[in-house]
């Protein structure tokens, strides 16, 4: 059996020869050259290298998402345009499952991260029982932090291997906040391998997990930059900022709920909208809550107690909108000076609150628990407003 296998889905562009479950060749280029320059070309060299005429392979195997969008458009049309030329079928890898073949036979639990921007990863959990890579979590977005509490939470006692592009810009931050045992692939592993594509190519194959030339897309998990700014300006026209209704708690506690590991109750919300100091939003949106804001006053200032934005609207310029609106809501009311904490590794809300005008003014060590960690102390300072 052979298997040609493809991975244009990160910075490098990876193909390989498996035949009879041996690795004939691999080409792996990390190079400042685009993928539409060098796959063709790569592929070329490898088969005549192999003696291998295209159309003699079993199956394509290509890593077919998440990443790069060019990336992955790239590997899809090459696949797609060969798969239909040499008449083979086309097997679909997820990249992440891909990558953490890279650490074949690690006893604990595998984590690919790819930098998807934004402070998130493109990940998927695995492990191997026998030779036998076991997906436990499939292909997925996840803020880093996120990801963090989710293997504390989950895999308590066991050791973890990262890989991937995310090694280099979280690895600071994994060492601080994540406290399972860990380590990280060096580097002449850590990224993509056709040959582990190839590999698992093969075992896809064996079970009848293909596509043809036709049914073949990339698995994108993510829509384009250009997509998610006109989806932005989108949800901003059509949500509205109104005060909170008793109504509204069971939505919010469950935004909350989804939001913190240590969340505020409803009963804890019911509670404060009692009292005269504090100010409550929510963000509605065709009738639905996908977000809230909880202020408190205290003279000319306010303290953002708690935010929130409902999962399947974060990333989509929700809360930029939300906060904005409540602070110029309060803003009215007299209030010039606002402030927040916020956990020092949440990079998504720090970028949130520069780019409203907040400025960071210290940490406050210790200051969070479940996981303990220092907040940042942010704060934003208005002029008076000038009534006409």
């Amino acid at each position: 059996m052979r298997i040609i296998g493809m991975d244009s889905s990160g910075t490098a562009c990876s193909v390989a020869v498996l035949a009879d479950g041996i690795l004939a060749a691999e080409y792996t280029v990390t190079h400042k050259k685009t993928h539409s320059q060098t796959l063709l070309p790569m592929l070329s060299e490898i088969l005549a290298m192999c003696e291998l005429d295209g159309s003699e392979a079993d199956a394509i195997a290509i890593a077919a998402g998440p990443g790069s969008f060019t990336g992955l458009r790239i590997g899809s049309a090459t696949a797609k345009g060969l798969a239909y030329a040499w008449d083979v079928p086309i097997v679909p890898v997820p990249t992440t499952a891909g990558l953490a073949y890279n650490a074949f036979g690690f006893p604990g639990i595998i984590c690919p991260i790819m930098d998807a921007r934004r402070n998130q990863v493109y990940n998927g959990l695995y492990t191997f029982r026998g030779e036998e890579l076991v997906t436990l979590t499939p292909e997925r977005a996840i803020g880093i932090s996120d990801l963090v509490r989710e293997l504390e939470s989950l895999y308590q006692g066991q050791e973890v291997v990262f890989l991937g592009d995310g090694i280099g810009p979280f690895r600071e931050e994994i060492d601080r906040t994540l406290s399972l045992k860990h380590i990280f692939m060096p580097g002449s592993l850590a990224g993509q391998h056709a040959g582990s594509v190839a590999a698992l190519g093969e075992q896809y194959l064996k079970q009848g997990i293909t596509e043809d030339a036709v049914s073949h897309a990339p698995i994108y998990l993510r829509a384009s930059q250009a997509e998610r700014e006109r989806e932005e300006v989108s949800v901003a026209k059509q949500m509205i900022l109104r005060p909170m209704e008793e109504k509204d708690l069971p939505a919010v506690a469950g935004i909350e709920a989804d939001s913190f590991p240590d969340p505020w109750s409803e009963k804890s919300f019911a509670e404060s909208m009692l009292f005269p100091e504090y100010r409550m939003f929510v963000a509605e949106l065709s009738g639905h809550v996908l977000g809230f804001v909880v202020t408190m006053l205290s003279g000319e200032e306010a303290e953002i107690a708690t935010l929130a934005v409902k999962p399947g609207y974060r990333e989509r310029g929700a809360a930029k909108k939300m906060l904005k609106d409540a602070i110029e809501a309060l803003q009215k009311e007299g209030i010039r000076r606002f402030l927040l904490e916020v956990r020092v590794s949440n990079a998504p809300a720090r970028h949130l609150y520069d780019s409203l005008g907040f400025t960071e003014d210290g940490i406050r060590p210790h200051f969070y628990e479940n996981p303990a960690e220092d907040a940042v102390l942010m704060s934003l300072s208005l002029p008076e407003t000038t009534e006409n």
